[in-house]
């Protein structure tokens, strides 16, 4: 049978022209999506919120209207605010209802979205083209079953995922009982990043220029790329041979260490060897002098509360959070023994086991999740 979207549901409109002092405490931005996620569970504080928001309760479905090549569309299960970036949609077909931000992350809606939006470089979904989207579902489908085993595999992803936050959580302790806790050490470290790594940006002004139309190139970083500790290998933009040929400064390469500056400020990880000679887009790049600091080391400071709690007092802006290579040539930091550093990084090596086992186990989750929605939808149904 076949659906479009206007007839299963609503676009909600409801504003609050005071966030700040509103009963509202949760903001969802654009930061807080997750790509390929059916529910969104990151949130920030309205509490800074200066202009008029969108309103969302429990059980909505928002959806990003910029940049729809980033797939980021999802369920809530809470009441909050959100940007005009965003598009609020409530289900009217019940029955449907818990299929639906299923649907909303398949390759069929995507590319359907992506064909449909406006612009170019900024690509921006209307609600109208949102609304006009159809899909089929297959008539021997039992909808309420199949909707439990689409959810099943979400939530048991959701568990895999809360087992890597465990793991990264007794990394972090550790590091803590080797090295001190986060106040005392910034208060004793008489050191700054300027003086255990060479610091510069990524490329910043208008990068789009030097993208490959085509997907063909080489692989650039940018923040979707750069997870705590580890590399996203997803989401890659591409450089074409002549963009890499010009910008030779910006390329990543083994042991440097690359920091989000916006959205998620500070969030690091190391360039491994199959990511090496990658260009680097609107990401710091930290070169460790390896005789005095190791990069896994300046990673793990970086990311943990150390460096955390001083990027946060330090970062600039309100709506859109960011840092520079400025405070992070300033951030405080201590330079233990090469040996004490390389006994942390063993543990840091250990637990990276563990995390790669259980994202073996969340890929199997959303391969099954595929497989389940091909036989809905049929080849709407593809992720």
């Amino acid at each position: 049978m076949r659906y479009v979207f206007s007839e299963l549901v609503q676009q909600i409109s409801e504003r609050e022209n005071n966030p700040s002092s509103s009963a509202y405490k949760r903001f969802v931005g654009l930061e807080h999506y997750e790509s390929g996620k059916v529910e969104i569970t990151k949130y920030g504080d309205t509490s800074k919120l200066d202009s008029a928001m969108k309103v969302f309760h429990s059980g909505d479905i928002l959806v990003a209207r910029r940049n729809v090549y980033l797939r980021r569309a999802g369920v809530v299960f809470f009441d909050g605010l959100t940007s005009g970036d965003s598009i609020v949609l409530r289900a009217t077909n019940h029955k449907l209802e818990r299929l639906l931000p299923f649907v909303l992350n398949t390759d069929n809606f995507w590319d359907y979205a992506d064909q449909h939006s406006d612009g170019t470089m900024s690509k921006r979904l209307s609600p109208k083209m949102l609304l006009d989207y159809t899909f089929e579902v297959e008539d021997s489908i039992d909808i309420d079953k199949a909707a439990d085993i689409l959810w099943t595999t979400a939530e048991l992803e959701k568990d895999y995922e809360n087992l890597l936050t465990r793991t990264d959580e007794l990394i972090q302790s550790q590091f803590i009982e080797m090295f001190g806790d986060p106040e005392t050490v910034v208060k004793t470290a008489d050191h700054t990043v300027s003086e255990v790594a060479d610091v510069q940006v990524g490329l910043v002004i208008k990068p789009t220029r030097f993208y490959s139309k085509d997907g063909t190139g080489t692989p650039a970083f940018r923040s979707l790329n750069v997870g705590p500790m580890r590399i996203n290998d997803s989401d890659w933009v591409y450089f074409t041979d002549k963009g890499m040929e010009e910008n030779p400064r910006t390329i990543a390469h083994t042991g440097d260490v690359l920091v989000v500056r916006s959205g998620y400020p500070g969030t690091s990880c190391v360039v491994t060897p199959e990511y090496n000679g990658r260009n680097v887009v609107d990401l710091i790049i930290a070169h460790p002098k390896k005789e005095i600091m190791l990069p896994e080391f300046l990673c793990a400071y970086t990311n943990f509360p150390h460096g955390k709690m001083q990027i946060e007092s330090s970062q600039r802006g309100v709506a859109q959070k960011h840092f520079n290579v400025s405070l992070y040539n300033n951030m405080k930091i201590i330079i233990p023994s090469l040996d004490l550093q390389q006994d942390f990084i063993s543990i840091l090596q250990q637990g990276e086991k563990s995390k790669k086992a259980l994202r073996k186990s969340i890929e199997a989750l959303r391969l099954t999740r595929r497989a389940i929605l091909m036989g809905i939808l049929g080849n709407g149904g593809k992720e």
